[in-house]
């Protein structure tokens, strides 16, 4: 969406890559904030909080914020990105015994990058068929799911760190 959102409403390929750059800066600075801060807060209330924020943040594309506000709303989306894949691989870790960690593992990694030629072709089809904006509609309409899903999952109501072993 990035690349075609630059070359329509922006000026290019320098807007492109400010997008891009901004976006992983902000992850970088959620992922530091949350390795700071993550163990000090309730995980529950951090989970809910960020699938609540995220895709309020990604509905806000759906405006076509100029350049300067879109540099500010990649940020906050790259942050919330940031702080929330850790805490999602400490979950995990702690949730998946270790004899199927591995394997379990290359599932999620398997589906997660499967996903992503999957999307590009059909936000290629969205944008050519019914333009950008339907596009960033669907974007933001398929994250809200994704979170109400997230949020109301029974295996995400407790959130508590597992015991850790002595030794």
């Amino acid at each position: 969406l990035l690349p075609v959102y630059a070359n329509r409403e922006l000026s290019g390929a320098g807007a492109l890559a400010a997008t891009v750059t901004v976006y992983g800066a902000g992850g970088l600075a959620g992922t530091a904030v949350f390795g700071w801060l993550g163990r000090r807060l309730p995980r529950r209330p951090l989970f809910v909080a960020m699938w609540i924020v995220y895709p309020g943040l990604t509905a806000a594309l759906i405006l076509l914020p100029p350049f300067i506000p879109l540099l500010a709303l990649l940020f906050a989306i790259g942050f919330t990105v940031g702080a929330y894949d850790p805490l999602e691989v400490t979950i995990h870790q702690e949730l998946i015994p270790p004899p199927l960690r591995a394997r379990a593992f290359a599932v999620l990694l398997a589906a997660e990058m499967s996903v992503v030629p999957l999307a590009m072709l059909l936000y290629g089809f969205l944008i050519g068929s019914a333009g950008l904006r339907a596009a960033l509609v669907f974007f933001a309409v398929g994250n809200l799911a994704l979170g109400a899903y997230a949020i109301a999952n029974r295996s995400t109501r407790s959130l508590t760190p597992a015991p850790r072993a002595a030794g």
